[in-house]
């Protein structure tokens, strides 16, 4: 229902205004819509809506916004909403994403998923790529939600250091099994 709903907006947005007005509107609405979604999947959608909705404009007016933004008729204010419509829509996308899949959670699962790849891994290339993924998923996690995951209670770090316990205990044994073959 809500994917209509925002289809029909951006029908009307785009049948009136500046390219570079529709495309804050554009933003402005995913930001609304994001601010509201209840599930990962709703937000992947409302991301890939707000996409399409870009592209259509761009495709079908991307000279026209190049020319206000950077041509001849250069509007500094214009380039300046679209870019606070676009930060609005990326903060309000950062801030849904923090309650439908808090930073515990998408940490656990990181440790999670790489210990099921490592356990799965049938040589030394599959298991190397298991932990250099695990790493680079824990440190992004780590890297964006720093300061979040810093306020933890002692339980939920207590959970973090057990899960990565597992992690790093499946992935000798895994490397020892692998090693021996």
């Amino acid at each position: 229902m809500k994917a209509v709903i925002y289809s029909f907006i951006l029908v009307f947005i785009a049948s009136c205004g500046n390219p570079v007005e529709k495309m804050c509107d554009v933003y402005d609405n995913g930001a609304d819509d994001a601010s509201t979604a209840s599930s990962m999947e709703e937000l992947e959608e409302i991301r890939a809506d707000v996409a399409s909705g870009l592209d259509d404009i761009m495709f079908s007016s991307g000279d026209e916004v190049d020319e206000l933004l950077y041509g001849k008729k250069k509007d500094p204010k214009l380039l300046k909403r679209l870019k606070d419509s676009e930060n609005g829509f990326i903060t309000a996308v950062h801030n849904r994403i923090m309650k439908v899949y808090p930073p515990l959670t998408q940490l656990l699962d990181v440790y999670k998923n790489s210990q099921d790849m490592v356990e799965k891994a049938t040589d030394m290339e599959e298991f190397a790529a298991a932990v250099q993924q695990a790493n680079k998923g824990v440190q992004m996690v780590n890297q964006e939600y720093a300061a979040e995951l810093a306020r933890l209670s002692q339980n939920d770090k207590k959970l973090i250091s057990d899960a990565e316990r597992e992690f790093n205990k499946a992935s000798e044994t895994r490397l020892k099994e692998l090693s021996d073959n």
